[in-house]
This record gives structure tokens, C-alpha cells and sequence, in this order.
């Protein structure tokens, strides 16, 4: 971290440097043309000087013929005719002056505005390159900063998500150890040490996949898999950890969709349902009833996760999807979950050929949660 910031503290201090050195450089070339304008200037005004003094001498009155073939110089009436620093033709044609020529003056100037232009043209497009950098140092410490703040939080549900299905299996077992539970209430207490057992496995399943799809280790083995069976041994385990309420989960079959057979990862497509079933289970309301609706659309199996609980904007279904974000906008009282869930899911469906994708009608409206996973042999 303070190496970050050393980091940020030097990449300032280097923008800081290269904006003044843009606006020195701006200034000086500036500065540069204005001098080279005035030795151009003077260059002009010493050739019609000199001319005048060796034409001034001679007795014949000078002519156009007298003048340099480069038409620096021209030759006009002293009375009224010339410009402000034209040279007599002293000290025999006093009545004739040197000045320099309109044409060279013309293109002197001309040559002056360009190299100008080219001066300012640069000059913003550097002054813009450092705003440009300005601009991405300020989102790229932005960004650092909500990164860590989602770390922050990631880290403290995390622990808050591990510590209480441990302790309460830790508690379960010192009680059960010192012989205090009473008989009758042993096949309750062990049903609550299962449940947590599971949240606890459940966390550091998701934990664990996240690492490896983010280092790049993480491998699927993606083979037919019969739908009806790999639902029935989920759902099945769903309603033994669900303690007291095995209802709370069930399912809803379309025709012909028991039979279909589809291209997955089987351990990777139970993740994927223990996440939208848990994820229905947190957000369901007090009495959360989660329904798992089957169907076929064309060369897809679609697996439809609802519940009736809290629902969400439309807007915000994207935002759903984002790691490290728990909860929905304005919190629900939802106290545990890590925020990658939903994350995790949708990348493994898409890693496994599919999508998942997220559906409410508004809040307090329930949400749908759609998985979609190829149909095996079909394109």
C-alpha cells in the first residue's frame, strides 16, 4: 500500500514537471519566433541600408535595374512614399529611399505564422497528453481506492461468513461433549451442525473457485449430464440442510424437460445452483420459498431460480454481478454473504457454453434468476 501511494506521489510529481515544461517550451519557442522575426526584420533593413549608402555616392540617380535580383529591397519617393525605417540614398539622391520590399516582408511573415501555428499546435497537443495523463491518474487512484474498499469488505464478510457456522458447530460440539443436550433435542442439534457445516463448505467452495478462475487454473470437464437426475441429487441435498423447512425448495418441471441431456460440469453447475438458491434463500423475505422451473427453449436448457422476496430495478441487474458487491442498494438486512455469488455463477455458466441472467419486475416484486446451459447435441 505505502508503495502504491509512493508510486502515485511520484507519477504526480512527473505530471507536475511536464506540464511546466510544456508551458516553458510554449513560451520559449514562442519567444524564439518573435526573435527570429525581428533578425529577419533587421536583416532586411542592413541590406537596404547598405545599398542606400553605395547608391548614395554614385552621380547617376538610381534606378529599379541598381536594386538586388532577390527583391529584398524597393526603391521609392523619400517624400511620403516610404514606410516608417526606410534609408535615404544619401547624400547625392537625398529625394530616393531603400526600404525593404513588401514582398519579402509578406514572406517573412508568412513563414513566422506558420512556424507559430506549429508552436501552439504542439504545445496542445502536449498540454492535452498531460491533462489525458491527469485524468487516468485520478480514475486509476479512484479505482484503487474503491478497489480496496470492496477488499475491505470482502474480507470482513468473509470472516463474518466463516466464524459463524464455526462457532456455532464449535458450540454444538461442547455441548454435545459435556453431555448437557437432552435426547429428544440431539437430531435437531445435529441437523443445525449439518446446516452450518454446509454454509462453511459452501463459502470456501466459492472462495476457492473464485482464486483459481482468477489465476487462470481453473479447468472444467464439460460432458452430457441427464437433468433430471443432477436436479433431483441437488435438491435433495438442499432440503436436508434446509432445517425445518424442506419445502422451501422446489421445483417445477416443463414437459419434456426430465429427459433433457446437457453439456456441463457437474460439480460446476451445483455451484452454480447452490448460489441462486442460497442467493433466493438471503433476499426471500421472512418465509423465502425459492422455485426452480425446467424448460427447454431451442438448443438450450433453461433453469429459472425464483423466489418472492425483495426484487431489484431493472437498472441495477448488471450491478448484481459485480464481485465483492454485496446486497442490493439501500440493504435489506442482510447480514452475511461474500458478494461473489452471483459473480461466480454467471462466469461459470459462461464458461461452460451458457448465461445466467437476472429478471425482476421492481422491488418487493421477487426475482428470477435464469441459468442457460447447452443442450448436448445440438448446435
Amino acid at each position: 500500500m505505502k508503495r502504491l501511494r509512493l508510486h502515485h506521489v511520484i507519477f504526480g510529481l512527473s505530471l507536475v514537471c511536464m506540464t511546466a515544461l510544456v508551458l516553458w517550451w510554449a513560451v520559449f519557442l514562442n519567444r524564439a519566433v518573435d526573435v527570429e522575426r525581428q533578425a529577419a526584420m533587421s536583416e532586411l533593413q542592413h541590406q537596404a541600408l547598405e545599398r542606400a549608402l553605395v547608391l548614395g555616392h554614385r552621380v547617376d540617380a538610381p534606378t529599379l535595374a541598381d536594386l538586388p535580383e532577390d527583391g529584398a529591397v524597393e526603391l521609392v519617393p523619400c517624400a511620403g512614399g516610404g514606410r516608417p525605417g526606410a534609408v535615404a540614398v544619401g547624400p547625392l539622391h537625398a529625394e530616393s529611399c531603400l526600404q525593404p520590399s513588401t514582398s519579402a516582408v509578406q514572406e517573412i511573415e508568412h513563414k513566422l505564422r506558420r512556424r507559430r501555428a506549429m508552436v501552439h499546435g504542439e504545445g496542445s497537443f502536449l498540454f492535452l497528453l498531460v491533462c489525458v495523463c491527469i485524468a487516468m491518474l485520478f480514475h486509476l487512484v479512484r479505482q484503487e481506492r474503491r478497489h480496496f474498499g470492496r477488499m475491505e469488505a470482502f474480507l470482513h464478510a468473509v470472516t463474518h461468513e466463516m466464524k459463524t457456522p464455526l462457532t456455532g458447530i464449535k458450540t454444538l460440539l461442547e455441548t454435545m461433549r459435556s453431555g448437557g443436550v437432552p435426547q429428544d433435542l440431539q437430531p435437531r442439534l445435529l441437523e443445525l451442525g449439518i446446516e452450518n457445516a454446509d454454509r462453511l463448505e459452501h463459502c470456501i467452495e466459492n472462495m476457492l473457485v473464485a482464486g483459481a478462475i482468477r489465476s487462470g487454473q481453473h479447468q472444467l470437464r464439460l460432458t452430457p449430464l441427464a437433468l433430471g437426475a443432477e436436479l433431483e441429487a441437488f435438491l435433495e441435498h438442499r432440503r436436508r440442510t434446509l432445517t425445518g423447512r424442506p419445502e422451501a425448495v422446489c421445483s417445477r418441471w416443463e414437459p419434456g424437460a426430465e429427459a433433457l441431456q446437457v453439456m456441463a460440469d457437474s460439480d460446476m453447475l451445483r455451484i452454480v445452483l447452490e448460489n441462486l438458491v442460497d442467493n433466493g434463500l438471503k433476499y426471500g423475505g421472512d418465509q423465502p420459498v425459492v422455485e426452480l422451473r425446467v424448460a427447454a427453449a431451442g438448443a438450450w436448457a433453461a433453469i429459472a431460480v425464483s423466489d418472492r422476496g425483495v426484487g431489484f430495478d431493472r437498472a441495477t441487474a448488471e450491478r448484481l454481478f459485480v464481485p465483492f458487491l454485496r446486497g442490493l442498494p439501500g440493504g435489506h438486512g442482510v447480514a452475511h454473504g461474500t458478494g461473489l455469488g452471483l459473480a461466480i455463477a454467471r462466469d461459470l455458466c459462461r464458461r461452460m457454453g451458457g448465461d445466467l441472467v437476472a429478471q425482476s419486475e421492481g422491488p418487493g416484486q421477487g426475482a428470477t434468476f435464469t441459468v442457460t446451459v447447452p443442450i448436448a447435441g445440438k448446435e
